[in-house]
């Protein structure tokens, strides 16, 4: 507990005073390599769950700490191995298929790694940092019309219909978006954005989205007939009237450095941290100010954030910081400005249930 509230020295002080009463309990001695993994200790973390498992080389939980800690030393052939050997005797355990996963995906067999990560979702269909870790694999190795990416897209796009059923708007937006970043080229998903804003009373956008088909070369003749249809409607429009197009106006916009810091965060998943990020960064793109193009990586604190983002120029960075509980997920955002690192806003973010991860980060 001292340790995830990063108290390291009061922490060290009753980790030291327990060890040396019982140095060879396996509870103490699990405590004390997750302690020091959490801190970034990954030589005394070994040392500690090698001692474990030299007592007792079946300890399952050790065995699972230690493939957090090779991945975390960057061992990851070495991962593979003790990951497949746990799975041999339990085959439903997420976490494993995620970290097996993960360890295929750095070592370039990315479709072991895909289909890891695919068990993982199958095994726990609202683990959505293992979701994330599929999608983003998917469409950072697979071609852009792929019918992994379309099946994997589908899941949102179901999402989006019943929020819009169920009239919640911006969720069924969001579900929407993130399909369409998986599967760009579907129709049925393009068809579903583009009739949100219909409903909402954006004809303009509404028709923007079906020219997208027709690029695409996915309109078929209902959909030909709309956009005429919606032409005809805004013809006497001040956009057109101006020949203006509102959505290519020039607005302010605002560019960002996104960090996180892969020691000191409280997540189950080694490597988490990347695909949140990643997401949180998917997230910012939807507002119209900020510039699409956003800079983010891991980092080593705050002078590594400060200096990376007067490198790459833009205009704020961000901080990224999480913990995860089996109820709770906490992100905390740190903004600062790039020119004299200042810090702007700190904003402590908590949710639970279903869809937790996605709400924390979108709000």
């Amino acid at each position: 507990l001292l340790g995830t509230q990063k108290d390291y020295v009061l922490a060290e002080k009753y980790l030291n005073l327990v060890l040396s009463i019982y140095p060879t309990s396996e509870d103490t001695r699990y405590i004390a390599a997750s302690y020091y993994l959490l801190k970034g200790n990954l030589r005394e973390a070994e040392n500690h769950v090698l001692f474990l498992l030299t007592e007792n080389p079946e300890n399952n939980s050790a065995r699972n700490l230690y493939i957090s800690i090779l991945m975390a030393t960057g061992r990851f052939r070495e991962v593979i191995p003790v990951a497949e050997s746990l799975l041999k005797k339990d085959r439903s355990n997420p976490q494993l298929w995620y970290s097996l996963g993960q360890s295929y995906l750095e070592t370039g067999s990315h479709q072991k790694a895909i289909n890891s990560f695919l068990t993982a979702v199958a095994l726990k269909p609202e683990d959505e940092i293992s979701r994330a870790a599929l999608e983003y694999s998917v469409m950072d190795t697979t071609e852009i019309r792929s019918a992994q990416r379309q099946s994997i897209a589908a899941y949102h796009f179901n999402k989006g219909r019943g929020y819009q059923e169920r009239n919640l708007t911006a969720k069924a937006l969001l579900e929407y978006r993130r399909g369409l970043m998986i599967d760009p080229s579907s129709k049925e998903g393009r068809i579903g954005y583009a009739r949100i804003f219909k409903q909402q009373g954006l004809p303009a956008k509404y028709l923007e989205e079906l020219m997208v088909l027709k690029t695409q070369g996915s309109a078929d003749r209902d959909i030909n007939d709309e956009i005429e249809i919606t032409r005809s409607r805004l013809s006497d429009s001040v956009t057109n009237s101006w020949s203006v197009d509102q959505y290519m106006y020039e607005k302010s916009s605002y560019s960002f450095s996104v960090f996180t810091n892969p020691i000191g965060n409280n997540l189950d998943y080694f490597g988490g941290e990347i695909y949140l990020r990643r997401l949180f960064t998917d997230y910012l793109k939807n507002y119209q100010n900020i510039m699409p193009k956003i800079h983010q990586r891991n980092v080593t604190g705050f002078g590594d954030a400060f200096r990376s983002a007067r490198e790459a120029g833009t205009d704020y960075f961000i901080i990224l910081s999480f913990s995860e509980s089996e109820r709770f997920f906490t992100v905390t955002v740190k903004t600062y400005l790039t020119s004299t690192g200042t810090l702007l806003s700190e904003t402590k973010i908590q949710r639970t249930g279903n869809d937790k991860i996605q709400e924390a980060l979108w709000r």
